[in-house]
């Protein structure tokens, strides 16, 4: 995590001149902000920030259920919207874990009031409360601690709802289990939780409750200028980007934000094209040669969980993939399947792989070797 931390700041200044202007801007704005911050602290004063007027602007949100009905009633119980919760009665009703020793560690879950807390299995001194679930049913969930508002401990092990079994949490395989897990500063703290939440606080690394999870202002920024330009009927400027229009490179780039871009992937993490989808598209021919039109959104829609019917994205490809391609590809047109012209193209070129104990479509599009399909 640390190496993925250092190497996202080596980049941020080549990764801003790509993102919509929109984004640029706004990350632009928190640089500068957080600068200011700092030599105002140093200067005694103690007044408001422009740091924090930039989170004052993010809405949550239920600010844009009135306009957006369709999209805020589709999206709110997806994995994107719950991937953070807090480890409470509220937030446990899908989460029914079991408190005593968890199996193959030396650790132990403990009841604590009406959540949970962890420690080890011959002694309940030093046991740290479960504060926030990352992650959704779909895969694991990963329980941290930021009850100090300026670190964040990882717990050594997380919870897989599909086998309800505890595995340990990746990247704690070789971590001494005298301590209950990975304690990290406040930066990566930030970085860890920025991708579970839409914004965080400016003194604590602790969300409020209403930006748990993958919200509308995560895509598409804050709220606040877009709303009061529709209020104010100032139709010709809504002050929010549309995402659909961008093309590829730039819209990728958005959801490669926390699904990792190409320029934020570590040397051993280069034949992980499975787990991280946003850096296995961007590797892919029909990416690359695609007009600028491979978006994830053109298979996905963010509004609702991924879907799993094959048939919804074969049509994708072969809107490419025919004698006469359709909506879009390279000028000369993508080539016909010599195989099945018409249908599987997911199973062979997209096949699902292992990345710890989950699995996840490959989505490094091309022609898999069977040395490949071995050993990945």
């Amino acid at each position: 995590m640390l190496y993925r931390f250092l190497t996202l700041l080596r980049n941020a200044r080549c990764r801003l001149v790509s993102l919509p202007s929109a984004f640029r801007a706004s990350a632009l704005f928190v640089a500068f902000s957080i600068a200011t911050a700092g030599l105002l602290f140093m200067a005694g004063c103690h007044r408001s920030t422009p740091a924090q007027i930039y989170v004052a602007s993010f809405l949550g949100n239920q600010a844009c259920a009135s306009c957006h009905q369709k999209e805020f009633e589709s999206h709110r119980d997806t994995h994107h919207a719950v991937t953070l919760r807090a480890i409470d009665s509220k937030g446990l009703d899908r989460l029914p874990l079991v408190t005593g020793q968890i199996a193959e560690s030396a650790f132990a879950l403990y009841e604590n009031g009406s959540g949970f807390s962890f420690g080890w299995k011959d002694k309940t001194q030093g046991a740290l409360p479960l504060q926030l679930a990352l992650g959704s049913e779909k895969i694991a969930y990963t329980f941290v601690n930021t009850m100090d508002g300026h670190s964040l401990t990882e717990f050594h092990e997380s919870y897989h709802p599909s086998s309800k079994a505890w595995h340990i949490t990746p990247g704690h395989e070789d971590t001494d289990t005298n301590t209950l897990g990975k304690v990290y500063d406040e930066r990566i703290a930030r970085h860890c939780l920025g991708c579970h939440a839409v914004v965080l606080p400016t003194d604590s690394v602790t969300p409020e409750p209403k930006f748990y999870g993958v919200g509308c202002e995560s895509c598409h920024g804050p709220g606040q200028n877009h709303v009061e330009a529709v209020k104010s009927g100032n139709m010709g400027d809504l002050k929010m980007e549309k995402l659909g229009s961008l093309g590829a490179e730039k819209l990728n780039r958005v959801c490669g934000k926390c699904h990792r871009n190409a320029d934020d992937i570590a040397p051993d993490q280069s034949d992980m094209t499975q787990r991280f989808a946003a850096y296995g598209t961007s590797r892919s021919r029909c990416f690359r040669e695609g007009g600028d039109k491979l978006t994830c959104i053109r298979c996905h829609d963010p509004h609702t969980n991924v879907s799993t019917d094959k048939k919804r994205y074969e049509q994708v490809c072969l809107s490419c993939h025919t004698a006469k391609p359709a909506s879009f590809g390279p000028s000369e047109g993508g080539k016909a399947c010599p195989i099945n012209p018409k249908t599987g193209c997911i199973p062979c070129h997209m096949p699902r792989r292992a990345a710890g104990p989950g699995i996840f479509a490959d989505h490094y599009i091309h022609v898999f070797t069977k040395q490949e399909l071995g050993t990945r």
